[in-house]
């Protein structure tokens, strides 16, 4: 971890800063993916190297293996009790740290949440436009429809009244054999087929 030296900063330490922790599980994630073991020890004997030491492995534990504060508590409680001596570093401790490591790796999953609710709900909002636009042309089809069936019954009602024919008769069937016999309502012969008549003209012709 990247320090000031002693005559810049008097001694300073503390915990490091997030670019600083990131980098480092980034490298840890590394190491391991090509098949290492890895093993993290302070840069030096005292306190403070141990408790930046700490910081950056909870940081990975938390960030990448998705342990909790307490888990890492748990398991490096010495650790975790260790804090930074420093002004500008004042009442930090390695659990602390850890706790805010959990907490803003718990707001960055919360706004992802967000952000997938938000896309979610925008895909409902074109899926219902393009519900009622579809709707809209089935309306638009349906009345194109109706009105060519208007057409058609206005139509037929018109040839019965031509032909005087009560419109609830219509469409009726009457006779089952075969012949002349058979005929619908309405329009059944009212004299003899002057068809039959020029027919039978010819053929005495």
């Amino acid at each position: 971890v990247a320090r000031y030296s002693d005559a810049a900063a008097g001694c300073a330490v503390g915990p490091p800063a997030l670019d600083q922790a990131m980098a480092f599980c980034r490298l840890v994630e590394r190491e391991i993916s090509d098949g290492a073991r890895v093993a993290v020890a302070p840069s030096g004997p005292g306190a403070e190297e141990r408790a930046n030491a700490a910081v950056l492995l909870g940081a990975y534990l938390i960030l990448r293996r998705c342990w909790s504060s307490d888990r890492l508590a748990a398991a490096l409680p010495e650790e975790a009790a260790l804090r930074f001596p420093r002004a500008w570093a004042r009442g930090g401790a390695a659990g602390s740290l850890s706790e805010g490591a959990q907490v803003a790796e718990m707001r960055a999953q919360y706004e992802q949440r967000l952000q997938e609710q938000a896309l979610e709900a925008r895909g409902m909002q074109n899926r219902m436009r393009q519900l009622e636009i579809e709707a809209a042309q089935s309306r638009a089809s349906w009345e194109v429809e109706r009105r060519g069936l208007v057409r058609q019954i206005g139509h037929y009602r018109a040839t019965l009244e031509r032909y005087c024919i009560p419109f609830e008769d219509a469409g009726t069937y009457v006779g089952m054999g075969g012949g002349s016999a058979q005929y619908f309502v309405g329009f059944e012969p009212s004299g003899p087929s002057q068809w039959k008549a020029r027919g039978a003209a010819a053929d005495n012709a």
